[in-house]
């Protein structure tokens, strides 16, 4: 077989020979495959066929490495395709025989002298690792806003832009940018300023734009964010807030402002809510700057606001 610790083509395979010889640090390790050629012997006894055990319906030779690597004292293994047989083998010594009638009829064998982690498996981890990239890739942003229009606050349009990625990535380099609009069906990418304002009805939104800040909160972070200092926001009663990057969604049927709360707590963007208790009505906003209505109708019926 050519193959380091085999002796001859009907001669003995010494593991321990074969992994001195092959001791090269941090090489990368691979299993040779010997083609036509069955192992004997192992588990220190030469002349007697030992197998741990004896797996069919196994499809190739790589199967029968992972059957093997799952199964205690398992160092080798010898395929045999034309009956799916996959021997399962032990020790550190074999008989390399390449003259029998199964290895003249194409039996495939394989040494496991690489730890898990090389060969077969080293590749069965590349692929994973590339279908979670692949996937990671193909996940949106919890920052994005779907079928959203930033209205205002425009600072330039850039064409031939092929995603949001890549229209946030102008957004960073611009001045005063603070968000983006983008457009897929037309590769647009928008940049804007504070000025900007949610938008989910126009025809650009429900054509499927995207949109995204370029700050974003993932999670409920830094809510108190002045150390040990507990942090409370004020309920501020009969009262209705305009303005603002404008209003996300309005969420109906709600019972309480705490509830309301919650709601704005797990909608991107969302930053201040009011509530309208006689209409049972969540209004979830977004922006930094408000403005606080108090002489309005809905906030003389007992309307209350949070930011």
């Amino acid at each position: 077989t050519g193959s380091s610790g085999i002796n001859a083509e009907y001669g003995r395979y010494d593991k321990k020979k074969d992994e001195e010889e092959n001791d090269d640090g941090d090489k990368e390790c691979v299993d040779v495959v010997m083609k036509n050629t069955v192992l004997h012997g192992g588990a220190g006894e030469i002349k007697q066929k030992r197998n741990i055990e004896q797996k069919r319906n196994v499809d190739s030779l790589a199967t029968c490495v992972k059957k093997c690597r799952k199964t205690n004292h398992c160092s080798a293994v010898t395929f045999i395709p034309n009956k799916e047989l996959c021997l399962l083998k032990a020790g550190d010594s074999f008989v390399v025989n390449t003259k029998c009638k199964e290895a003249r009829d194409g039996a495939e064998s394989q040494i496991l002298k690489c730890k898990e982690g090389s060969g077969d498996e080293k590749e069965d981890k590349n692929e994973e690792k590339k279908k979670k990239k692949d996937k990671k890739k193909e996940t949106p942003s919890k920052c994005l806003l779907k079928n959203t229009m930033l209205h205002g606050g425009d600072i330039v349009n850039i064409s031939k832009v092929k995603s949001i990625k890549k229209c946030l990535k102008f957004c960073k380099k611009t001045e005063n940018c603070v968000g983006v609009s983008y457009v897929p069906s037309e590769k647009l990418c928008l940049l804007k300023n504070q000025d900007a304002t949610i938008d989910t009805n126009c025809e650009a939104a429900k054509s499927g734009s995207q949109s995204q800040f370029l700050k974003c909160k993932k999670k409920d972070e830094e809510e108190n964010d002045d150390g040990d200092k507990e942090c409370v926001d004020v309920v501020m009663k009969n009262t209705v807030l305009h303005g603002g990057a404008g209003e996300i969604e309005q969420k109906r049927n709600v019972d309480s402002l705490a509830t309301c709360v919650k709601k704005c707590r797990k909608t991107n963007h969302c930053s201040a809510v009011t509530f309208i208790p006689n209409k049972e009505l969540c209004l979830l906003k977004a922006g930094d700057s408000f403005v606080i209505n108090t002489n309005c109708k809905t906030a003389r019926d007992g309307a209350e606001s949070q930011i």
